[in-house]
């Protein structure tokens, strides 16, 4: 990917510049990728706090994460019901349901690795 700084990313750092151009990942990520030499402006590595100039040309290569793996954990599960299909469960107020940014276990996932052995996907696999 590649950006141009127009007169409205002049005086931004580098990871505000590119958190606005590209909202879908956090500025944490987007810090990462500098960090890491998958981004340069004006064809040299730089700092995530570099301030812009107006003009400079940054090239992205983004960094795929590799996916979560839910690991089992024992934690305490009121089932409703189950049977050989469903199992039904009443989640208490606050439990992620699932890993996502900054939470990777303590999850209703978790939860149910431990007490069922596996779940199934989205598409009922």
């Amino acid at each position: 990917m590649e950006f141009h700084v127009e007169d409205s990313g002049k005086g931004q750092r580098l990871d505000h510049f590119l958190q606005g151009k590209m909202p879908e990942f956090s500025r944490s990520r987007l810090q990462e990728w500098v960090k890491a030499g998958r981004v340069q402006v004006d064809g040299a590595a730089s700092k995530a706090s570099l301030v812009l100039k107006g003009g400079e040309r940054v090239d992205v290569e983004p960094m795929e994460r590799p996916p979560l793996r839910a690991e089992a954990e024992d934690l305490p599960l009121d089932v409703l019901y189950q049977d050989d299909d469903v199992v039904v469960v009443n989640k208490a107020a606050g439990v992620v349901v699932h890993a996502g940014a900054g939470q990777h276990t303590g999850t209703l996932v978790n939860a149910l690795l431990h007490h069922f052995g596996q779940l199934s996907t989205a598409g009922g696999d």
